[in-house]
């Protein structure tokens, strides 16, 4: 993304705007030499993406009640594994995995020697 430029006089002036509102990282110039950038942490959300991220989280919220869980024993999970939880959840599938950072967390878990038994049941 390339930077917004602006001179340290409009920067100084405008420093709230640009530190609450700023989506791209800003290049300070004084007299035409950049003296410094300002790289914003995170952009700002719009309203639509700020609503649809308080519906996710109600309904993972609903999701965990349901399953039992609580917020300590998710957060104590490793965060790798949130994107297949939150699958898993949303979706009522079982995770085939040998993590066992998955026992216990009331999400359905196979591991290969059940899927190989399961697999030579029906084909065996």
């Amino acid at each position: 993304m390339e930077p917004v430029t602006v001179g340290i006089r409009e920067f100084r002036e405008n420093l709230a705007a640009y530190l609450l509102e700023s989506d791209a990282p800003v290049a300070i110039t004084r007299h035409g030499d950049t003296i410094g950038y300002f790289i914003p942490a995170r952009r700002k959300r719009s309203e639509t993406e700020r609503a649809a991220l308080e519906e996710a989280a109600a309904h993972l919220e609903q999701l965990l009640a349901a399953k039992g869980l609580t917020e300590d024993e998710v957060a104590a999970r490793d965060v790798e594994d949130w994107p297949i939880v939150a699958v898993a959840l949303i979706q009522s599938l079982p995770v085939w995995t040998e993590d066992r950072d998955f026992f216990g967390s009331g999400i359905a878990t196979w591991t290969t020697d059940r899927v190989e038994l399961y697999l030579q049941g029906r084909h065996g």
